[in-house]
């Protein structure tokens, strides 16, 4: 393994443990105390690890990274009003997902007054496969690609109602590409149904906005209607301000 990677496990560690010492790095990744001791000591000159007290965290400069990186973004820009107003309309949970290395990644969410407490954050990735937006990733990417995820990536239940067939998924994801929307319910979270749109720019799909909210609402066929359209009044709104300017 090369230095690179090899700090960039290390980081991840520190990530998934919060904080630990050599010892412990050492211990969870195979390698010597001293090895260990001399990567925590070449990150924590860089500035993006602390040595709190001869344990070993993470500091706030990936947040700082993430956040100029999410506010460099073109699409967030262009469409973080129209998510605060969408939350506003409707009271749900407004997400934007961009996606990368057949993961959803979450952009930006703005909250209503009614909606789901899901413990979600900019930057939480998601199983693709788990959730309606992810599935409009899937039905908006070359179909090369989509099969290749489909057939080679493990599709993890994470409830059980979760699509885990590849075929089944695939026929999913067909619907999807020809009705231009998606909608699921109590596939990623039990109780929470995702309704999701494209958002398409010039051929190339940019992100996906959705709206999660409780799988009794999203049941009701009236009220999702009534979602699709606001959403896609949205959509609208932010492809002509991503092609013409805000």
């Amino acid at each position: 393994m090369t230095s690179i990677l090899r700090a960039f496990e290390i980081i991840r560690t520190l990530w998934e443990v919060r904080s630990a010492g050599p010892s412990e790095i050492a211990s969870l990744l195979g390698i010597s105390k001293s090895t260990a001791h001399v990567y925590l000591h070449s990150l924590q000159s860089t500035g993006y690890v602390i040595n709190d007290g001869g344990k070993y965290r993470l500091s706030y400069q990936f947040l700082t990274m993430g956040s100029r990186l999410k506010y460099r973004s073109r699409i967030f820009q262009v469409s973080k009003e129209e998510i605060r107003a969408l939350a506003d309309e409707t009271g749900e949970l407004v997400t934007l997902l961009i996606e990368e290395s057949a993961e959803a990644i979450l952009l930006h969410q703005e909250t209503g007054s009614r909606a789901l407490e899901l413990g979600t954050y900019p930057g939480m990735t998601l199983p693709i496969h788990t959730h309606a937006a992810g599935k409009v990733f899937l039905a908006y990417m070359e179909e090369s690609r989509t099969r290749a995820i489909i057939t080679e990536e493990s599709l993890e239940r994470q409830t059980e109602a979760t699509i885990v067939d590849a075929q089944t998924l695939q026929a999913e994801v067909e619907q999807i590409r020809t009705d231009g929307f998606a909608f699921d319910w109590d596939q990623q979270v039990q109780g929470m149904g995702v309704i999701a749109v494209p958002i398409v720019v010039d051929g190339v799909l940019r992100a996906v906005l959705g709206i999660a909210c409780p799988t009794g609402r999203l049941r009701d066929e009236t009220y999702r209607t009534e979602l699709r359209r606001k959403l896609q009044e949205k959509v609208d709104s932010v492809t002509i301000k991503y092609r013409y300017g805000a």
